[in-house]
């Protein structure tokens, strides 16, 4: 009876110590990092849940063509350290949202920057600012929507 005791607790330990957490990310390149795209719509639904914040929304792109599209963003620790919290967009909130498109024509999009209900840019998650200057910066062509509220 002791020895089964010290097996199983032995196990228990074993299990505590070697247990760690499982950091997995996947791939980015479902989205097409050489465009970007911007739409503006009304959000439908907000989720600030794991693995990454999503917005749904009614929105039009560039060519004015309409439907609903999904937007992910970072996950919701990041976005918590830059001011978000899971009441900071609402249902019909009219938004502009420029990201990266995925590339099989899905409606879904990475985002890079958003300007919100009120004219200002909201806040990044930790490098993607950095990440749409680079795109920039090698895709001079690209324009992106002035705030019509500035910081």
């Amino acid at each position: 009876m002791r020895t089964k005791v010290l097996l199983l607790l032995l196990a228990a330990v074993g299990q505590v110590m070697f247990a760690c957490p499982v950091v997995a990310h996947h791939s980015e390149s479902i989205n097409d990092q050489d465009r970007l795209v911007t739409i503006k719509g009304a959000v439908t639904k907000f989720a600030f849940t794991n693995p990454h914040v999503q917005i749904h929304l009614d929105a039009k792109d560039e060519e004015g063509n309409a439907g609903q599209w999904i937007v992910t963003g970072g996950n919701p620790s990041s976005m918590r350290r830059t001011g978000w919290n899971n009441k900071i967009l609402e249902p019909g909130d009219e938004i502009t949202i420029t990201g990266f498109p995925y590339k099989d024509g899905r409606k879904i999009l990475f985002w890079l920057r958003i300007i919100g209900p009120d004219g200002a840019e909201m806040p990044s998650a930790d490098g993607i600012q950095g990440r749409l200057d680079r795109f920039l910066a090698t895709h001079p062509d690209q324009k992106l929507p002035s705030p019509s509220k500035q910081p």
